[in-house]
């Protein structure tokens, strides 16, 4: 196949061969889209009313402002993402497969930069909000993905303005995120909490001010000037 559209997505190209053995179709394939390619292979069981399928696939070099401007017309994430996906599941139509898929997922993107989504909204005295524009070095994480929700704990991403840690989760049927993440800028504390929550096409970011107050109060031994400042607004901020 030289060329499909998948979900309004161009697939550039595709190729695969199907091979038949007692009701069970294995079908290897090499994909290429958004300067990069995805090898792998799709297994389907035909032998029950409903099919039941495996699937495994490696994903080298693909483009993430592509990728991200097809999936979201709000952030765009540029850099060249890497990802290995192994799952299973049954059904006919995508809200039927969703629900069931299982597996395991791990994704990183490297050297690109975040834009259009201020990862970091903040009026608090004392922490300058991150610009919706900012480059980054890493992005990445893995996770198990059960009754189609993928969960990580290992989300991570660095960069010489921003670095975070944390863990979430995206329910791929209904293709909503909830991440809790801690943000350190540019590797000082106290740590931002931030909750990124939403559909992929508007995702939407806010702080915890309860858990951020913690962390500042927890800091204030190594920065009590910049922890006082700090204080003052998020409290103006938790009676509001």
């Amino acid at each position: 196949v030289t060329a499909m559209t998948v979900n309004d997505i161009p697939v550039p190209k595709l190729s695969f061969s199907v091979q038949s053995d007692n009701a069970q179709i294995s079908l290897p394939f090499r994909l290429e889209m958004f300067d990069g390619t995805a090898t792998g292979s799709a297994r389907l069981d035909c032998r029950k009313a409903v099919p039941g399928f495996e699937f495994s696939a490696s994903v080298k070099g693909m483009a993430m402002e592509q990728l991200s401007r097809a999936l979201s017309a709000k952030t765009v994430v540029s850099g060249v993402l890497s990802a290995d996906v192994d799952v299973s599941g049954n059904g006919g139509s995508w809200k039927e497969i969703a629900p069931t898929l299982k597996g395991k997922a791990s994704a990183q993107a490297v050297k690109g930069e975040v834009r259009d989504f201020a990862l970091i909204p903040s009026d608090l005295r004392g922490i300058a909000a991150v610009p919706s524009v900012f480059p980054f070095e890493r992005i990445g994480g893995s996770g198990k993905i059960e009754r189609g929700i993928l969960t990580s704990k290992d989300i991570a991403l660095k960069s010489k303005l921003l670095s975070g840690t944390g863990g979430g989760t995206i329910n791929l049927a209904f293709e909503q995120l909830d991440f809790g993440v801690d943000f350190m800028i540019a590797g000082q504390p106290p740590a931002i909490p931030v909750n990124i929550t939403g559909p992929f096409t508007s995702l939407s970011s806010s702080v915890d001010i309860r858990t951020f107050m913690r962390n500042t109060a927890e800091g204030a031994l190594t920065s009590p000037e910049r922890a006082n400042e700090v204080l003052k607004d998020a409290g103006k901020l938790l009676l509001r």
